[in-house]
């Protein structure tokens, strides 16, 4: 796999988190993140309002999901991107 910039990073996990509410575990496996590295952008992204946490009831999970803020990110860089040659 290539490396991937910060941008990339934060849409892979804003469009997992989109598809389906996602556990930080999931969010490892599925964005292939080391979890010290899922740690950091879960906390970036809750900060500035692009996911929401959420803990399951009589669960000790906690899950995350894309906000309305985080949708129009997603959005706005797929128009970014498709401007920009990759």
């Amino acid at each position: 796999m290539k490396n991937r910039c910060k941008h990339e990073i934060i849409a892979d996990i804003l469009k997992l988190c989109n598809k389906k509410e996602a556990t930080v575990t999931e969010i490892v496996k599925e964005c292939s993140l080391a979890g010290i590295q899922a740690k950091y952008f879960l906390s970036l992204l809750t900060e500035n309002g692009l996911l929401i946490r959420t803990k399951l009831k009589h669960s000790r999970a906690i899950t995350h999901r894309t906000t309305e803020k985080g949708k129009e990110y997603l959005k706005k860089l797929e128009q970014l991107t498709s401007i920009l040659p990759s």
